[in-house]
């Protein structure tokens, strides 16, 4: 379940509480996909930063990403 917040974590979401934020990051110390996406992730720049990628572009691109990692059987 603690791969689902991870955008918000990377985006430093203001909505998400300290005690989640510490979740997600022991989660983070143990998941190979999300340290994988934290680290592509990271390169985008901030949602709050102006001009940069809206979180629409971002879950099209996670999906794209997840898609091509797992296909539907």
């Amino acid at each position: 379940m603690e791969c689902d917040f991870l955008l918000s974590y990377i985006n430093g979401s203001q909505l998400m509480k300290k005690e989640y934020a510490e979740v997600v990051e022991h989660h983070l110390a143990i998941c190979l996909t999300c340290q994988e996406l934290f680290e592509i992730m990271g390169d985008f720049p901030s949602i709050e930063e102006e001009g940069s990628f809206s979180i629409e572009m971002k879950a099209r691109i996670l999906t794209k990403v997840f898609d091509e990692e797992f296909p539907m059987l």
